[in-house]
């Protein structure tokens, strides 16, 4: 029943009982649809409100690969990729992957660019920098360059 629904937005999901469902499998029908396992898409997004410092930034949103330099405040990220082993005999069926290790530090120095070379979150970047007391202009101000760079992977609104 491929075309059986279309969504109507954001959170609204419109089924139409399809002409070759009979009357007596409408239970049947409706049945199948409550067991679908649904997953929305949540955009990335990053709100800033320059006016009361407020940022606000969903869980799914990244930054790739970038320098950063404010002020004084210098960004290192780093990742390593990891090899995660199975081991015998309790691992029957399970397979040997490569996980990604990323870890961010934030300090004032000298304020240099660093070029960083990863995929990191924008929670762990905002935590590095409020370790070291960086004000809300700084993250904003971080988070605008970013965006302008390309590599703030999710949508900026500015309030």
């Amino acid at each position: 029943y491929a075309d059986a629904g279309y969504a109507q937005d954001p959170g609204s999901v419109r089924v139409q009982i399809p002409k070759d469902v009979s009357s007596g499998n409408v239970l049947r029908f409706v049945d199948s649809i409550m067991q679908l396992d649904v997953e929305p898409h949540v955009p990335a997004v990053v709100v800033i409100n320059e006016r009361t410092g407020t940022i606000v930034v969903g869980g799914n949103v990244t930054i790739t690969e970038t320098a950063v330099a404010q002020g004084a405040l210098v960004v290192k990220i780093k990742e390593e990729q990891l090899v995660s082993q199975p081991i015998a005999p309790f691992s029957r069926g399970a397979t040997t992957a490569v996980v990604p290790d990323s870890t961010v530090s934030v300090s004032e120095g000298e304020g240099h660019l660093i070029t960083v070379p990863t995929t990191v979150t924008v929670e762990e970047l905002a935590n590095a920098l409020n370790a070291i007391g960086a004000t809300p202009n700084d993250l904003i101000a971080i988070f605008d360059a970013l965006n302008k760079a390309g590599a703030l992977q999710a949508k900026l609104e500015m309030m």
